[in-house]
């Protein structure tokens, strides 16, 4: 079929001027009589249907051909088809894949994953997703609470908060960090309640820590028969009070942007009292939204509200510590322009970010080495190169943490905060309007 479809063309071979080296690279595109495209080798009068090896080049892995081990082999249309059974250029790896090329395959499939990607393409008829009422619950601080400690005057009450809604404790429940020898303790802990409905009741109740630390806010509030209680404990922690809040009692407190309620203490000696500082409001939000992908949450915040802008905002950096599992660095800490760290903290980093050591502030500009931890746990390391060079020395434990974009202060109704994780590009926080 070749050789008639050439033998037919409506012009003759080309005839060249010069004689052509069969080491050469003379291929030339021809068309076929029936219009199909051929190509013919003007050095040995070769003609094919597929496009020749020579005209192919590797362009995805750059021109540096040292990146490409002796085990990564290229396949060409030729051996392609009949071995492979496709008409295109295939490259085949081994198991030592060059850690430049793992590199550039994982950033691939990540953002071909399912998880990282809407399908390309979209109903037009999507009906928006619209926001809902959410009430915003601010456990503002204590006073007055009873010394609960075992011996009085030596230390105080380590109070903390668990908060739920009467029927819907396990969906609800959420706990204010512990604050320790305060009487008077301040929290300043929020959290968005979208189980809540008018109508509902809040239940609070202020523990005091034992020192033992073995309770939870789960043991906390659980009776010995599973049921959740309002009144009754089965954790070894005191009870320093007791408080319940209505609809009315919310709508009390987001009027005035705060309100004190007095606690329900049956410990407390008379005359005793100890109050709750709570402050409320009203957001409109999207709690569907947690733990979805991050860019399909934004395409759909665009959608329901065209006008808003979106802000996508990195979770804010807990923080890590320096680490070291040569010897060298563990007697005498890092100088010049890198430290040791964890892998999994270096993991949400990419070069150019922006660190915090210390008192300085360092631009990353690779991570590089690999290393674990002698003594068990076993966790990996690594190594964290920066631009700029290291002030004096950096030991181990020292607390780094990665800089972060915040928003804007106070409330701004044309904004929508979306908070996501950088490793998993997952929001981390059910998005709001303001």
């Amino acid at each position: 079929a070749m050789a008639a479809a050439v033998a037919s063309r409506g012009s003759p071979s080309p005839a060249f001027s010069e004689p052509v080296s069969v080491h050469e690279d003379a291929w030339i595109r021809e068309e076929a009589a029936d219009g199909r495209i051929y190509f013919f080798n003007k050095a040995t009068g070769a003609s094919q249907w597929h496009i020749p090896n020579e005209f192919y080049h590797s362009k995805c892995l750059g021109k540096d051909k040292k990146m490409l081990r002796e085990d990564f082999v290229e396949k060409m249309p030729g051996s392609a088809r009949a071995v492979l059974g496709v008409d295109c250029v295939m490259q085949v790896h081994g198991t030592g894949v060059p850690a430049e090329v793992q590199a550039v395959r994982d950033n691939l499939m990540a953002a071909l994953s399912p998880e990282r990607r809407r399908s390309s393409i979209k109903p037009q008829n999507r009906v928006p997703i619209m926001p809902q009422p959410i009430l915003k619950m601010e456990v503002v601080s204590a006073s007055g609470l009873r010394d609960a400690d075992f011996m009085p005057g030596r230390d105080k009450s380590d109070p903390y908060v668990v908060c739920e809604i009467v029927g819907k404790e396990e969906e609800s429940r959420f706990q204010t960090a512990v604050v320790m020898d305060d009487l008077d303790p301040v929290w300043h802990h929020v959290e968005l309640m979208p189980d809540y409905t008018p109508g509902d009741i809040l239940s609070f109740t202020v523990w005091d820590e034992d020192e033992s630390g073995q309770t939870t806010a789960a043991t906390a509030i659980l009776c010995r028969d599973g049921e959740s209680s309002l009144y009754k404990s089965a954790s070894e922690d005191d009870c320093l009070g007791k408080l319940l809040l209505t609809e009315e009692d919310v709508e009390m407190a987001m009027r005035a942007q705060g309100a004190s309620f007095l606690l329900d203490d049956e410990f407390s000696p008379p005359g005793v009292e100890a109050y709750l500082t709570v402050r409320t409001a009203e957001l409109m939000g999207w709690p569907s939204f947690k733990g979805q992908p991050a860019p399909d949450v934004q395409d759909d915040i665009e959608q329901a509200c065209p006008g808003k802008q979106i802000v996508m905002l990195e979770k804010a950096d807990q923080g890590s510590e320096v680490v070291s599992w040569e010897m060298v660095h563990v007697r005498n800490g890092y100088t010049g322009n890198f430290v040791g760290v964890y892998a999994e903290a270096a993991s949400k980093l990419r070069k150019g970010d922006t660190i915090q050591l210390g008192d300085t502030r360092y631009t990353v500009a690779r991570i590089h080495g690999q290393g674990s931890s002698k003594k068990p746990p076993v966790r990996q390391m690594t190594y964290l190169y920066f631009e700029e060079d290291i002030d004096g020395f950096v030991k181990n434990g020292m607390p780094w943490k990665k800089v972060t974009r915040v928003a804007g202060e106070g409330f701004n109704p044309d904004r929508v905060c979306v908070y996501y994780d950088v490793v998993t590009m997952k929001v981390l926080e059910i998005p709001c309007i303001g």
